[in-house]
Order: structure tokens, then C-alpha cells, then sequence
């Protein structure tokens, strides 16, 4: 079949005249490359019978059961404007399911434009398109594949003769009978979000067949609409073929035959697939209304142990219906029934109260996380939950978090009631009393009050229920390379440094696997360190833990922030492991590629000197870095990164290693000066000729020396490379500060000599200059000793500079007067270590 020639001139809209009828076989391919249209050419008012946009989901709007349905496209033409995707009609409200097709935000989309309008919307707003597309009824829409999902295409035309087909263009699986009846149960307006996929009311929930996740619910080779139960005969009638009520009944019974020509199943009875037999056994036929509540409350039965349904325990009451804790699905609100295992109350900044809880049940018994919050002054409105009581929440929020799901609460939208199996009795107070004035207290019915004694009974005396469910396994223990971003994961790691705060302690740990992202770290032994903040109950144990030892971290987890840090915060779950003999494989493990990682420093490949360059460096004794920076907790910044950043003045701390020093000679290194008149004073001058004329209490407290220095710095990457080259001077009281020590006037060291002495020593001593004094001296020397000069650089040190710019007059190639403006860095913020410190 061609396509339509011409297909992308658009055809104006008459108001007085019918919209033109579009061939759904204009087509073969409606996403055909050669289709696709920019934002930019649609027009507000024109149809266009065939042709396609594309883009990312940036926002949605997916509501299962809503007849309408909005979503944001952002389109490649433009990188910050979006447009509008609106969906309407019946159909919308049957089929369309995003977050059962699992079409998420930032998915690629193509967008048919046939059949849709193209009408004025978000008009005046910079980030957006001022037009929106709209389907009132029918479109097609294609989801390509991702990581998550295989490919999608949504086409909705010509859907009543096409109920035997698959709607979207994924392979069918076998179904079994029961599976595809429930599936196929239209989602009814009156039951909570996100919890159309429960059994209707006749069936079990331990009849229940698991049903796979990674299959969408689609309606395959049946109505769309299930068919209610066949009434059971009737006695016979005679009745006159003239009676209207006879045609009518006549005509019903031929609507509800009529069935797609296409449909395998057009010749079969229209009787109820047969059910297993276990499911015969529950299924029975539905008492009067008006008895129908206490006929439920008597006939409830709930099976912990039947393992058809081991993940699908639920409870379906008179009032409405519970989800299992491990069938919650991100962006629902359930309502569930557990036991808590873990409480925790706090206020928030806000001033609000919050209640963190966990609760669990037979199918999770690891439990899901909910955090309730209530107003200033509403602190009752929250459970007063304790472990081992079970809690009903109805109406809460579950959000995607960390793989799986959680739950929020808010202010007075939830509704909760406790139930305690040791005095089998519900309650909302602490006193065990029931509040019956409404707000978030809700009174349950006698299914809901069954069910959590089992609950209670489960969890109490798990022996005593036949075939318990086992526990999931635990967490596989990973490395720290092989980790996921905020994925939690267990970990045995060594810790190198502990930084106790106020609100939280930090600890740099290591399992000695390297990961790429860890490499902006400056830590030794690099690109294997991660600082990992601890929080509440971890903070409170972290005076437990020692430097160097080894412990097992359970659930910790690793985010991405400018770079890779770590977040714990349950202190049990951070237990020491024994060293000698090792307490596990992965203590053995870590313990042999620590081996490794020292060899390495220690055995380092020989380097060729000059055999005036033989003296060997002694490097201090200690693993600590010679320099304290008086900043640990800004974050750390490479030099690449400050030579690229606008920010002018700014100050930043960084790691680097001294590869050369200024001035060579360091008796040019210290000056004096004039304590009154700050005039730099000549070699032979003993006091400041100018002020002494003026004052006669002139004394050699008021010669102070001056210090100035300078160093090219090298950052870590070791290479040499421009881009992580820095030259940065420390002086006058940065100096001072850096070796405290060091002489201040003629009235601690009378000879000049003296402070050049001492300043020499404290370079020497701290190893900072590696043997760059040798170098120098080779240098000056000259000769072969020269060309075979090979410096060795000191140890990496923790630095602060301060970066500014200033002006500097010069002539240019006209010989006139222009400012030229370069940037200046300083350092300040570290101190040397004093050498007794830094040996002990």
C-alpha cells in the first residue's frame, strides 16, 4: 500500500463545513520517518490527516479510570519548551493505563497527529509551545523501548471492531481463565486509586493466581466488558410472541452473542470458564444486598499459607479493600493492614509532628516504610503505634524510593486504627479507649478486625501457622564498586577517618575496590574512599566506632551529589567484624586487597637518579597529611575546576603536592619591616631610621619579619598537565599561620638568620618539598648533574586559596596605556602539622 502523497499540507477547518473524514488506512507506517513534523509547523486551528511529533515525557497526568489524560512533551527544537498532550473519551478510561505500561517521566514518545486538534493553550509562557494537541476520542501513540520495557504502540481506532485483537502491539502470553476475567474488569469509579487490579467481591483473594508485573493487563480475544454471571433457568413461560417485553429480551440475549468475526472463541457457550478447583470451592453465588455485609463478615477466611497466594495476601471487606505490602505500586493510594516493626516520632522545621513507621505482613516481611504528618497542635492525630501491634491505614500515598515504595500520610487525608493481639482489642489512644468523632480515627467492621488478629496471631506464634512463608533473603553484600546509586546494599569496609558534628558524624570508609565516580576524591587511597553521613540512630552509635577497624554496614546507601557520598541511619545495622582470625570471606577478602593496596605504596618501581640525588627521602613516619586545613567540610574542588569557575573573588579547598618553590634562595623569603610605619627595612638597618628620629621608646619588638613564598601546586591527577597546575603565594600573616612558630619579630630571633633558619627547618622537617631543595641545588651546580636531576615531590596536602582578580597597566602594540585584568590566588586556612604531632 502507498502512502498519501502530500500528507504533511495541512487542511484548514470550516466551521460550517464537516470535518473531512481521515482514511485509517491512509497509512502503513503513521511513525514513517519521513513523517515526522517540528513543533514549530503546527498551527492552532489545522487538522492534519496524517504525519507525527516526537519528544520526551516531561510531566503526567495518568489517572486509570479518568476519562482524560495530560501529559508534557519537550521536543528536541527547542530544549526548554514543552506542549500538551491531552486524551479524552471512554476509551481513555478503559484502555490507557501509564503506570501499568510502565511509560514513565523522560520516556521517548511519538505522537500521530491524525484525527487530533490542534487548538490555543499556554499563551504567553516562555517554556511552552502556545498551542496543545488534543484527541477527542481516538490517536495512536507509540512508547519506544527503554531499559524497563519493550516497545509500545497505543492505537485506538476502530477499537469496538477490533476486540478480539491485542490493543497494543505486545506479544499476548497465555493467561490462565480466572486472570484474564480479572484483568479485564473495568476499573469502577467509586473504588480507591490504584486498586482496580483486586479481585471482584465473589472471588478469594487466596484464589488469586500471581500475575506477572512485567506484563500489562490487556484485553485479549473477549469483550472488553465482562459479562455478568448467566441467571440461573427459569421455569418455563408461555409467552405471546406479539409481547414487547419477549423482543426485548430476545434482542439483549442477541447483543450479548454478538462477538468479532475474528474471535476464536464466537462458537463457544457463553458459560463461565472453568475455575480450579480450589476456586470453585470459595466462589459462591452473591447473597441479597441487604444481607450481603453479614454474610462477608461470617464467611471471611484468610489462608496465610497457601503458596498459590504467598504474594498476594490481601483482604477485601464490606467497606472497601486492602492491598498486600508487597503488591504496592508507586503513585497509588492504598489501603493496607500490618504489623509495625519499627517506630520513630520527631517534629519536623516546619513544626510539624511526623510519625516514621514500618509495618510488615506474610507477603514483605521486611517491611514498608510510611511517614504520617499531622498539624502543630494535631499530635493525636497520629498513631501511637508500638511493635508488635498491628495498624490499619487507609488512603495513603505511595511514592517511588530506593527500588521500591513507600508511603506518605498527610495532615488529617489518612485514616489509621491499631490493634492490640495481646488485649485483642482496637484502639486510637494510648489508654486503649476508640475515638468516635470522626477525623483520621476509623472504627473497622468485623472482617478488618479478624484480619489483624491473624495478623497478630502471625506474628506473634509464626510456628503455629501452617506453611509460614520463609523470609526473603537477605541483601547480597556488595562491594563498593559494585554498588548502585541509591540502591541500598550491605558492605564490609574498614574505617579510615571519623568527623564528629553536631547534627551528624561523617566517617571515610573503604572496602579497596575503586569506582570511576570516586575519583574527584581526594582521599588515599583515592578513587576507593567514600564519606558517608550518619543519621539519627547511626550518629548516636558512632562514638562506638575506632579508626581502622573493619564492620559490616547493612543498608547503606550511595547518592550523587557533586560527588559520591554515602547516608546511614540505623545504628544496629552497622556491626563489627573480627579481624584476626577473620570473622568472614568478605573480612578475608578485604583484608587481601588491603595487602595489595600497601605493597604497592610501599614497593613503589625504582626510580633512575643522579648519584648526587642517591640521599634517600624519608617521608614522615605518620599515614596523616602533614597540613591541617581548617576548613574539612567545604567541599573539595579540583584545580581544574577552579581555574574554569566565574565565581571572582571565591575561595575554594582542594588537595595538591608543592612540585617547585619560590623563592629558591629562602633568605629572599624573609623580610623586615617597621612595626609603625610598615617600611621595609635595608639589610644594615637596625630599627627604622624615620620612626626612631620621632620615638624614643623605638625597641626591636618593633622589627617584625615578614614571610613570603611561593608555589606552583600540582592537583591529583598527577600529569602535569596546564589544567591542574596552580601558582599560588602564601605571605605575611597566611604565613604566620601556616607554621605558627615561626619567628614574628627582632625580639624572638635578634639575627635575620635565625628566622631563615627556622623557616628552613619547618619545611624541611614537615617533607612538604620532597628533595626539591637537592633538585635546585643540582641546578645552580649545572653540569651532568643537571640534566640528570629527577625531583621527588612531597605528599599531598589539604589546601584553602582565595581567588581575586586585579588590574595590571601595560602598553599595547599602539604604545597605548590599556588595563589588563589577571586573576591571583592565595593560600590560607592550613597549618603545619608540628612534627612531635605528626610522629606520634
Amino acid at each position: 500500500m502507498s502512502k498519501r502523497s502530500g500528507s504533511h499540507h495541512p487542511l484548514p477547518r470550516d466551521g460550517a463545513a464537516k470535518r473531512p473524514r481521515i482514511d485509517n488506512n491512509a497509512l502503513d507506517d503513521p511513525f514513517d520517518p519521513g513523517q515526522e513534523l517540528a513543533p514549530s509547523e503546527l498551527e492552532v486551528g489545522v487538522s492534519y490527516p496524517s504525519g507525527y511529533v516526537s519528544g520526551v515525557i516531561k510531566i503526567k497526568w495518568p489517572r486509570q479510570g479518568s476519562s482524560k489524560i495530560l501529559f508534557h512533551v519537550l521536543n528536541d527544537e527547542e530544549p526548554r519548551k514543552t506542549f500538551v498532550v491531552e486524551l479524552k473519551g471512554p476509551l481513555v478510561a478503559k484502555y490507557v493505563d501509564f503506570d501499568r505500561m510502565e511509560v514513565a517521566l523522560e520516556d521517548p514518545v511519538l505522537i500521530s497527529l491524525k484525527s487530533g486538534e490542534i487548538v490555543k493553550g499556554n499563551v504567553g509562557k516562555d517554556k511552552a509551545w502556545p498551542f496543545k494537541i488534543v484527541f477527542p476520542t481516538e490517536f495512536v501513540i507509540k512508547f519506544p523501548a527503554t531499559h524497563r520495557r519493550a516497545e509500545l504502540t497505543v492505537d485506538l481506532f476502530n477499537v469496538k471492531e477490533k476486540m478480539g485483537e491485542t490493543w497494543f502491539s505486545t506479544p499476548p502470553e497465555p493467561t490462565p481463565n480466572l486472570d484474564v476475567e480479572m484483568s479485564l474488569r473495568p476499573p469502577q469509579e467509586d473504588e480507591p486509586e490504584g486498586l482496580s487490579d483486586v479481585p471482584a467481591e465473589e472471588e478469594s483473594m487466596e484464589a488469586r493466581t500471581p500475575r506477572s508485573e512485567l506484563r500489562p493487563q490487556t484485553p485479549m480475544d473477549v469483550d472488553p466488558v465482562p459479562e455478568p454471571e448467566p441467571a440461573p433457568p427459569a421455569p418455563p413461560q408461555t409467552l405471546d410472541p406479539a409481547d414487547k417485553s419477549t423482543k426485548k429480551k430476545k434482542k439483549k440475549k442477541k447483543k450479548r452473542d454478538t462477538r468479532h468475526e475474528n474471535d476464536t472463541t464466537r462458537d463457544a457457550p457463553l458459560a463461565a470458564a472453568p475455575a480450579p478447583a480450589e476456586v470453585q470451592a470459595a466462589v459462591e453465588p452473591a447473597p441479597p444486598a441487604q444481607n450481603q455485609a453479614e454474610e462477608a463478615a461470617k464467611d471471611i477466611v484468610v489462608h496465610f499459607g497457601q503458596p498459590n497466594v504467598a504474594a498476594s495476601i490481601a483482604l477485601r471487606s464490606s467497606s472497601c479493600t486492602y492491598t498486600s505490602l508487597d503488591g504496592l505500586k508507586p503513585q497509588t493510594r492504598p489501603n493496607v493492614i500490618g504489623v509495625v516493626c519499627k517506630v520513630g516520632e520527631k517534629v519536623t522545621s516546619s513544626g510539624e509532628h511526623l510519625t516514621s513507621l514500618a509495618i510488615k505482613d506474610p507477603s514483605n516481611e521486611h517491611g514498608v516504610a510510611f511517614s504520617l504528618f499531622a498539624w502543630r497542635d494535631k499530635k493525636e492525630y497520629l498513631p501511637p503505634a508500638v511493635n508488635g501491634h498491628v495498624l490499619l491505614l487507609q488512603n495513603m500515598h505511595m511514592r517511588a524510593y530506593g527500588g521500591g515504595c513507600n508511603g506518605t500520610g498527610y495532615k488529617s487525608q489518612f485514616r489509621w486504627v491499631l490493634y492490640d493481639p495481646s488485649a485483642k482489642k482496637c484502639y486510637h489512644f494510648k489508654d486503649g479507649t476508640l475515638d468516635q468523632n470522626g477525623g483520621p480515627y476509623y472504627n473497622p467492621n468485623l472482617e478488618e478486625v479478624e484480619y489483624m488478629a491473624k495478623l497478630g496471631d502471625w506474628h506473634n506464634n509464626p510456628s503455629g501457622v501452617v506453611n509460614q512463608i520463609q523470609a526473603k533473603y537477605r541483601r547480597q553484600q556488595q562491594t563498593i564498586a559494585g554498588a548502585q546509586i541509591d540502591i541500598f546494599f550491605d558492605c564490609v569496609v574498614e574505617v579510615l577517618r571519623i568527623f564528629p558534628t553536631e547534627r551528624c558524624t561523617e566517617v571515610d570508609i573503604t572496602d579497596y575496590t575503586s569506582r570511576e565516580d570516586l575519583n574527584g576524591s581526594n582521599e588515599e587511597p583515592r578513587g576507593c574512599v567514600v564519606r558517608v553521613e550518619l543519621w539519627e540512630t547511626s550518629h548516636e552509635e558512632a562514638s562506638k566506632l575506632k579508626m581502622g577497624g573493619i564492620y559490616l554496614f547493612a543498608n547503606l546507601r550511595l547518592q550523587l551529589r557533586d560527588v559520591v557520598r554515602g547516608k546511614h541511619n540505623e545504628g544496629h545495622q552497622i556491626q563489627p567484624l573480627r579481624m584476626n582470625p577473620p570473622e568472614n570471606d568478605a573480612v578475608i577478602a578485604l583484608l587481601r586487597r588491603k595487602a595489595e593496596y600497601q605493597d604497592a605504596i610501599e614497593n613503589p618501581p625504582p626510580v633512575v637518579r643522579a648519584e648526587s640525588l642517591m640521599t634517600p627521602f624519608i617521608r614522615p613516619e605518620s599515614k596523616e597529611s602533614p597540613v591541617i586545613c581548617k576548613y574539612p567540610y567545604h567541599p573539595r574542588s579540583t584545580i581544574t575546576q577552579i581555574l574554569q569557575s566565574k565565581e571572582c573573588p571565591a575561595k575554594f579547598t582542594f588537595q595538591a603536592r608543592i612540585i617547585d618553590y619560590l623563592p629558591v634562595d629562602l633568605n629572599e623569603a624573609v623580610e623586615r619591616i617597621c612595626k609603625r610605619c610598615t617600611k621595609l627595612l635595608g639589610k644594615d638597618c637596625a630599627l627604622c631610621f624615620h620612626c626612631a628620629v620621632e620615638n624614643d621608646d623605638l625597641g626591636s619588638e618593633d622589627v617584625l619579619y615578614r614571610y613570603r613564598m611561593a608555589f606552583a601546586l600540582e592537583g591529583k591527577s598527577g600529569q602535569g598537565e596546564l589544567a591542574d597546575l596552580l601558582q599560588a603565594r602564601i605571605h605575611d600573616e597566611y604565613m604566620l599561620e601556616f607554621i605558627p612558630s615561626l619567628p614574628r619579630s627582632q625580639a624572638e630571633a635578634k639575627d635575620p638568620a635565625d628566622a631563615v633558619k627556622a623557616l628552613h627547618r619547618h619545611l624541611k622537617d614537615s617533607g612538604i618539598l620532597g628533595n626539591l631543595e637537592l633538585v635546585h641545588r643540582d641546578l645552580q651546580a649545572g653540569g651532568r648533574q643537571a640534566e640528570e636531576a629527577s625531583p621527588i615531590y612531597g605528599p599531598y596536602l589539604d589546601l584553602c586559596v582565595m581567588k581575586w582578580s586585579a588590574v595590571q597597566p601595560r602598553l599595547d602594540e599602539n604604545g597605548k596605556v590599556v588595563k589588563e585584568r589577571f586573576e591571583l590566588f592565595s593560600l590560607f586556612g592550613a597549618e603545619l602539622r608540628p612534627q612531635g604531632a605528626a610522629s606520634s
